[in-house]
């Protein structure tokens, strides 16, 4: 009974620590997020183009398993998949990678840092609520939005963007287009399928076409829409660029000059030439 005993005791203590390692093993498979590599892989794009070593913030990018506690990051329930990247005024320079693979984000927050080039293709997040890229150096032309049905903020103002205002027609959930303080060009766009009482809009300053005389439908829309009462205060028209072909004077004072000079040494040589063939003459 004595040996018995003794080794039930100790088999208590082996069995515990059995359990204690399984337990230890199994909390670290949690702690380690579950998403996609293609998701992983575009937030290591996005730390290596932005320059994430000199983020103001970074805590956990690059060095913790779990993705979803990487500052600015979030997860849905289970831990699959990124819903939100947020890292507005976190001093993020340089250019925005591909984020398409990032179908289940909800929330792309990249506001007030130092970006340029362009704002990457967003046609394939269609759960994508809210898009904050204001206060960058962002160029080129604002990407397609068609499809984007969930999209309640497009907030782009204060960049570089250039080229058209895009297709609003698919927005049903829109509710704020801010698009302000950039060179677009051409006509206003047509109102997206929201009432206006419902939608905020900042237009100007950009390069749109003015409103027409009487003012369209769509030109009161945006009115409604507007902060103030006329949807194209400060808006400008686009600089003119002057083609008339620049006349380049074909001699400069120097060319001149040289001219100037051959022709002398050139009516030197002549005269000296015929000096010469008349004193030959003269001796026959």
């Amino acid at each position: 009974m004595s040996t018995r005993n003794t080794h039930s005791m100790s088999a208590k203590p082996l069995t515990r620590l059995v359990l204690a390692t399984l337990c230890a093993a199994f909390a670290i498979g949690t702690a380690q997020a579950a998403i996609p590599s293609a998701e992983r892989s575009v937030l290591d794009a996005l730390y290596t183009n932005t320059a994430g070593i000199s983020w103001s913030i970074n805590t956990g990018w690059e060095t913790s398993a779990n993705e979803c506690t990487w500052y600015g990051i979030e997860c849905d329930v289970a831990g699959n998949h990124i819903t939100e990247i947020s890292v507005a005024g976190n001093n993020l320079t340089g250019t925005l990678p591909d984020i398409s693979a990032l179908t289940a984000l909800l929330n792309f927050d990249v506001g007030e840092n130092h970006l340029h080039g362009a704002i990457p293709a967003l046609s394939a997040l269609v759960n994508l609520q809210f898009i904050e890229a204001e206060d960058n150096q962002l160029s080129g032309s604002i990407p397609s939005l068609s499809g984007l049905t969930a999209l309640r903020t497009l907030d782009v103002q204060n960049n570089a963007l250039s080229g058209h205002a895009p297709d609003l027609s698919s927005l049903t959930s829109l509710r704020g287009f801010v698009v302000g303080d950039n060179q677009l060009t051409g006509p206003v766009p047509a109102p997206p399928p929201v009432p206006v009482n419902q939608l905020r809009a900042v237009l100007c300053v950009n390069y749109f076409d003015p409103p027409s005389i009487p003012e369209s439908t769509t030109d009161q829309y945006w009115d409604g829409a507007s902060e103030s009462d006329s949807w194209y205060e400060g808006c400008t028209r686009a600089p003119v660029v002057d083609t008339t072909p620049v006349l380049v004077p074909l001699f400069t004072p120097i060319s001149t000059l040289l001219l100037i000079g051959l022709f002398g040494i050139a009516g030197g040589l002549a005269i000296r030439y015929r000096s010469a063939r008349f004193n030959d003459i003269d001796m026959r």
